[in-house]
């Protein structure tokens, strides 16, 4: 795939995966294939079968525009980072694997709590959900599944608990040489 492409189908992954949090049928897909029956009936009782984000999924873009925080839960998809091994010749023809990096932060309220201990319990179920819903899925266009990197506390302040999780595809790229 060339550069263009690559960056075509990146931007496509994260505005599927935003289209894919908002989806009542997406959820409830993945909590029927589910297998780890405490995860999904955690989610269940947490959030009655229905999506918890709504249209409150924003892209990277979309975020940086708001003049205050969204509504909550709230989660943004962040295209971060793409990674390559060095020392492929950037000859006409190399295929390069590269693997992008792509975040999914979590945004729930926590008024009158410093420490976010109180909503312990909704952010564990909002992570058991995006999880369900994000790893081991293959956006269209792509060759591989979204794989779970790691998550962690982003930011608590200000009554806000933010999580971001990290997630990778990998894409090989290849290079066609001068234009």
């Amino acid at each position: 795939m060339s550069t263009s492409s690559f960056q075509a189908l990146k931007l496509s992954v994260v505005a599927q995966l935003a289209a894919r949090l908002e989806n009542e049928e997406a959820w409830h897909a993945a909590l029927a294939a589910k297998t780890d029956a405490e995860t999904a009936s955690a989610w269940l009782a947490a959030r009655t079968r229905r999506p918890p984000f709504g249209d409150r999924v924003l892209g990277a873009l979309e975020a940086a525009a708001l003049s205050a925080w969204p509504q909550t839960p709230a989660a943004i998809v962040t295209p971060l980072a793409d990674d390559a091994p060095e020392g492929v010749a950037p000859n006409a023809g190399a295929i390069q694997q590269v693997t992008s990096i792509i975040a999914v932060t979590l945004i729930i309220a926590a008024p009158n709590d410093a420490t976010g201990a109180s909503r312990r319990d909704e952010l564990g179920a909002l992570l058991g959900g995006v999880r369900m819903m994000v790893a081991g899925w293959q956006p269209d266009g792509a060759r591989e599944t979204l794989q779970f990197r790691r998550g962690r506390l982003a930011g608590l302040d200000g009554g806000r608990i933010e999580w971001r999780e990290e997630y990778s595809l990998r894409h090989r790229l290849i290079n066609l040489g001068p234009a």
